[in-house]
């Protein structure tokens, strides 16, 4: 059967991702991101324009990486543009744009935009409308015979509200999403998933920059049938034996300490809980490897998972303020692992499998350039149809202007 196949070839894909990866590029490029490097699994805060830090005036952020993947794209670039609103309790309207390549003939894989709004509410909340768009196609010189593109989008109604307790602040969310995928391979069509979500979402962070810091999360992911969703029976879902009507629990605990002056113990655990076997969107590790550096983007995936990281960090170049910009260059060495364990159906049979890897590097904070590059290493690779190199070299960097 198509879809079989289909679901089997590219299981661990990095065209899962699709757009939120980028977002989350885009909202760590605002922030000095050598405490906190990973994205909240709550609320809106995932895969989101609502990741765009609020702005003053009119500002624009590039970023690009390499920390993509052959078949959607080794090199990713993105352009986000925020501008502010005059309205009585602020709001503020977000665009992005990404492209992913270059494919075995030079072309383009990955090609999405973003567009978000928000509006500050009267009673201190914040009310987000959010809607992405993405289409690739499958470059490597293996699959661009099979032909293989899609089309994924979300929209996105979520209200979010931060409490602020002395020096610790409670954020709570909640977000309303439809998400829709389309793909195609030799022409015929071999996924059609709708899916409609409730997320309720909680973050509890405390801490001074600089000193120590923790950030604890929870959310809940239900999905909804009718309105419009997928049916249970649907043809051609995600992935095998998926259901649409799901429930998830995801979690995360991180902390930074300094040991000193200038050196730094940065670690976190992140899981997930659920007794359905997820669509893809819905798994661990979807859209991002913060816990799975030198793997490429949603490699390490599963319907549960239990990962860990633990880095420790030294200040080559102090923070200083002495050139009128922030300006910080830090070190580090760390270990990132875990397991992972898809929960099987009628028609796929459930796996468990573990990962982990060694990384080395350096990042810098100068001015409005951010920078990152690091080897890393892969100790232990869980079992996946798409080929990764045991030691890589990436980087990723953001201007803002």
């Amino acid at each position: 059967m198509p879809n079989s196949f289909f679901s089997k070839v590219f299981r661990h894909l990095f065209c899962v991702f699709l757009f939120s990866a980028m977002l989350s590029t885009v909202a760590r490029a605002q922030a000095f991101f050598a405490d906190f490097v990973v994205d909240p699994v709550t609320g809106v805060d995932r895969g989101s324009t609502s990741q765009i830090r609020k702005v003053d005036e009119l500002t624009a952020v590039a970023t690009f990486s390499s920390t993509g993947s052959a078949p959607i794209g080794r090199y990713i670039g993105s352009l986000g543009l925020s501008m502010p609103l005059e309205t009585e309790y602020g709001g503020q309207i977000d665009v992005l744009g990404v492209l992913g390549g270059p494919d075995a003939d030079g072309g383009l894989e990955l090609r999405a935009g973003g567009l978000g709004f928000r509006l500050g509410l009267d009673t201190g909340s914040t009310l987000y409308l959010n809607y992405d768009y993405g289409d690739y196609r499958l470059g490597t010189n293996d699959l661009l015979p099979l032909d293989v593109t899609g089309v994924h989008e979300t929209l996105a109604l979520a209200l979010r509200h931060v409490w602020m307790l002395g020096e610790d602040s409670l954020t709570g969310s909640v977000e309303l999403a439809a998400k829709q995928r389309r793909d195609e391979m030799l022409g015929f069509e071999v996924t059609d998933e709708d899916l409609r979500l409730l997320r309720l979402g909680l973050m509890h962070e405390t801490g001074a920059l600089y000193g120590f810091r923790s950030r604890l999360a929870l959310a809940a992911t239900k999905g909804l049938s009718g309105l419009g969703a997928s049916l249970e029976d649907n043809p051609l879902p995600s992935a095998r034996g998926v259901t649409p009507d799901f429930f998830r629990l995801s979690f995360s605990a991180e902390a930074s300490f300094p040991l000193h002056a200038a050196t730094y113990v940065n670690a976190g655990v992140i899981g997930q809980l659920s007794h359905d076997s997820l669509p893809v969107s819905q798994r661990c590790g979807y859209g991002t490897n913060g816990y799975s550096r030198g793997f490429d983007r949603s490699y390490v995936m599963g319907d549960e998972c239990l990962g860990a990281r633990i880095e420790l960090a030294h200040d080559f170049q102090p923070p200083s303020m002495a050139s009128g910009a922030l300006r910080r260059t830090q070190g580090f060495v760390a270990v990132d692992g875990g397991r992972l364990r898809d929960k099987g159906s009628e028609v796929f049979a459930g796996r468990e499998d573990d990962w982990s890897s060694a990384n080395w590097g350096v990042r810098t904070l100068q001015g409005n350039f951010l920078g990152e590059i690091a080897l890393s290493h892969i100790l232990s690779k869980p079992e996946g149809t798409v080929r990764q190199d045991k030691t890589r070299l990436w980087f990723q960097a953001a201007y803002q202007f």
